[in-house]
């Protein structure tokens, strides 16, 4: 590109641009599309710089609003083009992920309902042990009871919600 038609092209870019950009904007699906068809539209510019500098004003606008237009459809094209080929399999993967995260989330619900229906003293010692990190000697001396006790409190606890986990899945 020689040194006038880049000066030309920068005048254009710079009296244009944010006429061409709100065009792109108002047919387009986002500020990312309208951008990226204004910016090729200069580009195409730049690679052929002949055909708009025999233009005058006028006709140059509605040449830059063509060619943002036809890169508009392009990019729609394309876009379409991708979503009919989507592969099912994919669909059905999405929808299975969809599934699981859904499950996943009830199963969740689930346990913390089960949790918080524990007798306080019993969710105490749940949150102390899983949460706080304490150990079997700990709980046994702060609720006044054996250390095999506090293990066996536990591991009913666990067990019941084990249980609750194997009804969801079936």
């Amino acid at each position: 590109m020689n040194p006038t038609n880049k000066v030309e092209t920068e005048k254009l870019y710079k009296k244009y641009y944010g006429e061409l950009f709100y065009f792109a904007k108002k047919r387009s699906l986002n500020n990312s599309e309208a951008e990226d068809s204004v910016q090729d539209c200069f580009l195409e510019i730049v690679k052929n710089p002949n055909t708009i500098s025999k233009l005058s004003d006028r006709s140059k606008q509605a040449y830059l609003k063509t060619i943002v237009k036809r890169k508009l459809s392009n990019a729609s094209a394309k876009r379409l083009n991708y979503l009919q080929n989507i592969d099912e399999n994919e669909l059905l993967i999405e929808e299975k992920q969809t599934d699981e995260i859904v499950l996943n989330r009830i199963l969740t619900e689930k346990i913390f309902d089960q949790i918080k229906n524990l007798p306080e003293e019993r969710r105490l010692m749940f949150s102390e042990y899983f949460i706080e990190g304490k150990s079997y000697a700990e709980l046994a001396e702060n609720y006044g009871i054996s250390r095999d006790n506090s293990r066996q409190i536990l591991y009913r606890i666990v067990k019941s919600l084990r249980k609750v986990k194997m009804e969801n899945e079936n």
